[in-house]
This record gives structure tokens, C-alpha cells and sequence, in this order.
């Protein structure tokens, strides 16, 4: 299989799971990777990418722009040499049809896209792999008791019944992936897909604006409950792993450890309030009484403030995705007992490497204020 001269092209490049992506590409060779092309809603954040001469930002609405005017975006970066896609664009929406239309509309843009520029230059035969970052969705741990799989969740369970926008996404780029004669690569990690973490971060950072306790957000009967999480940098470089050692395949990842909800959530409140040791037993298992969605309405003057204090992003709000965290930790859905994925089919390709969950957490919330989402 060819290694070298490789050309990357990442959507949804501003995200936490795009920027580790840049990251585990950055730190490979020139002669391994020697150009990435990062493609995002906005101009690329975070100054160190730009000491490296391979990457190339691209602004651009996928939803906005016609597929035309990106291929010719993507042409003048050398986009028809690009041999591997990794895609993480997404666009949260409460409406379930909604959540499935925008969603299968930003993927088929993106390989439109794609396609058209790599067949524009008759270079189609160097495109080489196209990688979907989707979920445990695809299990249906957002659709409660009734529909959820088998736990530990494996990757050839069986669909669960009505819609789910992780399915129309997986079968379009099968469907792609056959018509244009390249491979796929589909990844379902736990919890980093929908930036868990920036929610969580923005959260606190009210809390603490408001100088209200950092108040477990999600339901007490979740709390001793074991989960396991997907740190962004193991996601990218197992995706990046993978996208070279595999052809067609599809993969659950996550860190390698669970880890009970009370003690990642204890481990958070010390990032955001080191005294946070000392407090009362009874006040560090504080559950917040009502959910993020509801907790949100009225916080938006706060985050301004927020932003206007700090000089952080002041879009930084509406990055996160409060439905999704609700959910994550038990709101909507009483899914009782752990919430794991099987990793064998991983393993057994080769992936031998775990995380910490604690750490990949801390380092993401790390990454938060350097690009000013939240205060440093």
C-alpha cells in the first residue's frame, strides 16, 4: 500500500476532534504527509499550526458554498493530489428530520466535493480513503431502553428502528465509496464527536461567573455508572492509524478504560476549582436540578459578558451542544447500567494504545484557552 506523498483534507477543522486531527498530522513526517488541507466554517485557530509550511486553511459553508467554488477552493491548494478525508463537520439541530437532512447534506457536499476535484485533474486513482467520524448514536443510547444494543456495543449490531442521521451518513459514503472506487473508514468513539468537553468547559465557566457550585449536570442515577470516553488525540491517531492499515472497515474507539460519571465529573470540578477537594462531600455531589438545555435559556447575556471580560470568542457559546451533553449524562433516557463499546475488532487490527480519559479531558480544556473559547 502506498505511504508516502500523502495529501490530507479534514472537515470540520476548527472542532476539537478537526484541531487533533491537525495535530497527529503535524507530527508526522513531510515525506509520510506532505500537505494538509483544513477546511473549516471559520479561519483556522491556533497560531502553532501555522509554523508548519504543509498546512493549508481553507474558510469556507459547506451548506452556503456551491460544490464549484470549493473544488476550485480546494484546486489551489493542490487539492486533486488530496489522498485521504477525514470528516467532522456537523451542525447540531433539535428537530430530529432536521438533525438527519442538514446532516447527509454536509457529508454529500463534502464528497461531491471531493470527487470533483480529484477527478477534475484525472488524479482520481491517488484518492485513497475517506473517513467518517460518527458514534455511539449508531446504538441508539440517545433513543433510550427500548432501542439501545447490546452492551458492550459491537460494531455489526443491529440498526435500531426509525431514523438516525449516523445511518443515512454511513450508507451515503458506502454508496460513494463504491460508484467512485475508493475505500471508507467509519469510526464510532463515545462522547469527543459532539465536543462533550466544550460544553462542559463553557458550563463551569458560567457557574463560576455566577458563583454558583460546579453542580454535577447531569441525573443522580447516572452518577456510579461506568462509561467509557474517546479523547480527541486518540481518536486522530487511531483514525489516522487506520486509514492506512484498513480498507472498508469500521471501528468502535474509545480510550480503553471506563470510568463511573461521579469520578470523571469530581476530576473535572478540580481543573475549573482546585479547592474544589475541600468542599463537602454532600455539596461535590450536587446534581444540577434541571437540565443544560433549560439551565442555557437565560445564559447567553452571561457568556457575553464572559467573552467581552476575557476577549474570548464570543461565538464561543454556540459551540456547544447542550441537547447532546443532556443526554450523554442521563437526562432524556434512563439507560441504567454502564455504557461501554467492544474494542476487539481495534485490537485485533493492531491498536494496542489506551488514554486517559482525566487527561485527555484537561488537555482538551488545555487547547480551549489557547484558542480562547474559554478563559485562561
Amino acid at each position: 500500500m502506498e505511504t508516502n506523498g500523502k495529501t490530507a483534507c479534514i472537515f470540520g477543522a476548527n472542532g476539537v476532534s478537526g484541531t487533533a486531527m491537525i495535530e497527529a498530522l503535524l507530527k508526522e513526517p513531510a515525506s509520510e504527509w506532505k500537505s494538509i488541507i483544513a477546511l473549516s466554517r471559520r479561519p483556522l485557530q491556533g497560531a502553532d499550526f501555522h509554523n508548519d509550511n504543509r498546512l493549508h486553511s481553507l474558510s469556507a459553508d459547506l451548506l452556503e458554498t456551491d460544490v464549484d467554488t470549493l473544488s476550485d477552493q480546494l484546486s489551489k491548494v493542490n487539492g486533486h493530489e488530496i489522498t485521504h478525508v477525514y470528516f467532522y463537520a456537523y451542525i447540531e439541530k433539535q428537530d430530529e428530520k432536521e438533525l438527519v437532512n442538514v446532516n447527509r447534506e454536509l457529508l454529500k457536499r463534502a464528497l461531491d466535493v471531493i470527487v470533483k476535484t480529484v477527478q477534475a485533474e484525472k488524479n482520481h486513482g491517488s484518492f485513497q480513503s475517506f473517513a467518517l467520524q460518527t458514534g455511539y448514536k449508531y446504538y441508539g443510547v440517545h433513543k433510550g431502553a427500548l432501542y439501545i444494543a447490546s452492551r458492550p456495543f459491537q460494531e455489526d449490531a443491529k440498526r435500531h428502528s426509525g431514523s438516525n442521521f449516523y445511518y443515512d451518513q454511513e450508507d451515503l459514503l458506502k454508496e460513494y465509496a463504491t460508484k467512485y472506487n475508493f475505500s471508507y473508514l467509519i469510526t464510532r468513539p463515545n462522547g469527543n464527536y459532539m465536543n462533550a468537553a466544550v460544553s462542559l468547559a463553557i458550563y463551569c465557566c458560567i457557574r463560576q461567573e455566577l458563583n454558583e457550585s460546579l453542580a454535577f449536570p447531569g441525573a443522580k442515577s447516572i452518577r456510579k455508572c461506568l462509561s467509557d470516553w474517546s479523547t480527541a488525540a486518540n481518536n486522530a491517531e487511531f483514525q489516522l492509524w487506520a486509514s492506512i492499515h484498513s480498507k472498508n472497515e469500521i471501528f468502535n474507539i474509545h480510550d480503553g478504560t471506563p470510568i463511573k460519571y461521579s469520578e470523571l465529573w469530581h476530576a473535572i470540578t478540580e481543573y475549573f476549582d482546585p479547592n474544589s477537594k475541600q468542599q463537602d462531600p454532600k455539596k461535590q455531589d450536587e446534581c444540577l436540578p434541571i437540565t443544560l438545555v433549560e439551565y442555557m435559556k437565560d445564559k447567553r447575556d452571561v457568556w457575553q459578558r464572559l467573552a467581552q471580560k476575557h476577549q474570548l470568542d464570543p461565538m464561543a457559546f454556540d459551540y456547544a451542544t447542550w441537547h447532546f451533553v443532556d443526554f450523554v449524562f442521563g437526562r432524556y433516557h434512563y439507560i441504567f447500567g454502564d455504557v461501554t463499546g467492544d474494542l476487539s475488532r481495534a485490537r485485533k487490527l493492531g491498536w494496542t494504545k489506551t488514554y486517559s480519559t482525566v487527561n485527555g479531558f484537561y488537555e482538551t480544556f488545555d487547547k480551549l484557552k489557547q484558542l480562547n473559547i474559554i478563559p485562561k
